[in-house]
């Protein structure tokens, strides 16, 4: 008899069924970003002349992209890319320098322009020089 008064206590007044000691209050949950960047990161060419059914361009893991502003050193953005060479990174509004590690060749587009809502695809290419 005595948990089922517990447990109508709890439904009617929730605080008085509270067992141990007070825990602190959970912050809110965060919202999640309005805009930033995905996309893929691809390696190539990887033949002078592509012939089907070789791939052309091969995608890259595990590679990272660091957005930073032109003529600053600061660190304004990290994304690293998954085993498929996708990935997403939540970064305000404004335009970015962009550069790979390690470094496997020219990446393009090196400049980026992050919408003031909304996500942007972008498929960046990291040029092996193959022509």
């Amino acid at each position: 008899m005595r948990i089922a008064a517990m447990a109508a206590l709890s439904v009617a007044f929730p605080s008085v069924a509270m067992i141990g000691p007070p825990q602190p209050p959970k912050p809110p949950p965060s919202a999640p970003s309005a805009n930033g960047l995905s996309g893929y990161v691809a390696r190539g060419p990887l033949a002078p002349h592509c012939v089907p059914p070789s791939p052309c361009f091969r995608p890259m893991a595990r590679v990272t992209l660091r957005f930073g502003r032109s003529g600053s050193s600061a660190l304004l953005g990290r994304a690293t890319t998954r085993a498929a060479g996708d990935f997403r990174v939540a970064l305000r509004p404004g335009v970015y320098t962009v550069t790979v590690t390690p470094s496997l060749g020219r990446l393009r587009p090196s400049l980026v322009r992050v919408p003031a809502t909304g996500w942007k695809r972008i498929v960046f290419v990291i040029d092996t020089g193959i022509y």
